[in-house]
């Protein structure tokens, strides 16, 4: 096999992996108006967990395709570059799962379970349930004391929308990705279908918040990528576990009419508690954590009472010279008393880089 544009071929080597170097010098081989799309295509293909997991050698998984996706948009180029086929898609995967972790190396266990843990656990939670819990915590659960911005009205301040017409965007353009190979266009409206879709989102509703929360330009996408890799440093150990833009941003403008998706997980993942926490976090600061943090404790409050048999108290103030809180809730059950601390913060790119210290010093 040729070496062609963009460094030598990846090879297995004796006791060896593969460096990131090596991984994005395969992927910067193809122009990235032919990958990506690709990319967005098998994703589809293979957007779920028992159809990635059963996917010709196991490499086409989301957490791979999204970073190939990341590297093509922030560091590809159309000049002198190949068009990607099926086989180049694989072998850039082969070459990702192939990384060489010093951490595996050198039996850190703790760190590498860590990365391993950041990188992909969150594409393996379901769909629907997940959705369905951002109406349970920010519609159907009633603050326990005054909010700060989590006011009636909220949503339609920082979406542009009601949360429900929110999430009815993410899903169908989630929907959309997986049926119409990473692809979403206006002109489902135009169909049976789309008269459907109407009644519960307009188009111009979705294209407003589609243009507003979801899709970037190629040129704003590698801005954005600059600034993460400027914020992670230049270790190259841990590059791919540090912040993919297309979180942020999963659809795409510039590659032909519509939307392009490059990985559909991604799409409805912004409608996710998580995905409204970042949002919210952007716009509010620390206020939209404050209140989410007394919202959601008091939602598993909620489902803590759904256990059956248990006595289910709420935090006590102790102390007769200073007042001390216990832990959030305490569950008693007849054969053992359950203490629970509740933390709406989400893992971030600092914990899961903190331990690379005596790699980089």
């Amino acid at each position: 096999m040729s070496a062609g544009v963009g460094g030598p071929d990846v090879r297995e080597r004796a006791g060896g992996g593969v460096s990131d170097h090596e991984y994005r010098q395969r992927v910067r081989r193809y122009k990235p108006s032919s990958l990506v799309p690709l990319i967005a295509a098998t994703a589809a293909r293979y957007w779920k967990q028992h159809e990635w997991l059963n996917s010709p050698y196991r490499k086409y998984t989301p957490w791979a395709l999204a970073d190939a996706a990341r590297i093509s948009l922030g560091y590809g180029t159309e000049f002198n570059r190949r068009e990607a086929t099926e086989r180049d898609l694989l072998q850039i995967l082969n070459a990702y799962s192939r990384f060489d972790d010093p951490f595996r190396r050198n039996r850190d266990l703790r760190a590498f379970m860590l990365r391993m843990a950041g990188e992909q656990m969150t594409w393996q939670v379901r769909e629907h349930e997940t959705l369905a819990r951002t109406a349970a915590i920010f519609a159907q659960t009633p603050p326990l004391g005054p909010m700060e911005c989590l006011l009636p009205g909220w949503d339609t301040e920082l979406f542009g929308c009601t949360l429900r017409e929110y999430v009815g965007t993410a899903q169908l353009a989630w929907v959309s990705a997986v049926s119409c190979a990473g692809r979403f266009g206006p002109a489902v409206f135009d169909m049976a279908d789309g008269k459907l879709i109407a009644r519960h989102v307009g188009q111009d509703t979705v294209t407003r918040v589609l243009d507003a929360h979801f899709a970037v330009s190629i040129e704003q996408f590698r801005a954005e990528n600059q600034d993460a890799a400027a914020r992670a440093g230049r270790d190259d150990h841990l590059r791919r576990f540090t912040y993919n833009p297309l979180r942020g941003h999963p659809l795409l403008t510039g590659f032909g009419p519509g939307y392009l998706c490059p990985i559909p997980h991604l799409a409805w993942a912004k409608a996710a508690p998580w995905g409204v926490y970042f949002t919210g976090l952007s716009r509010y600061k620390e206020q939209f954590a404050h209140d989410l943090g007394h919202l959601f404790e008091q939602y598993i409050g909620r489902q803590l009472r759904l256990l059956p048999g248990a006595q289910v108290l709420p935090e006590i103030t102790y102390g007769l010279k200073s007042s001390r809180k216990t832990v959030d809730w305490i569950v008693v059950l007849p054969e053992v008393v359950l203490l629970v601390e509740v933390k709406s913060a989400i893992p971030a790119e600092p914990v899961l880089c903190r331990s690379n210290t005596r790699l980089c010093h």
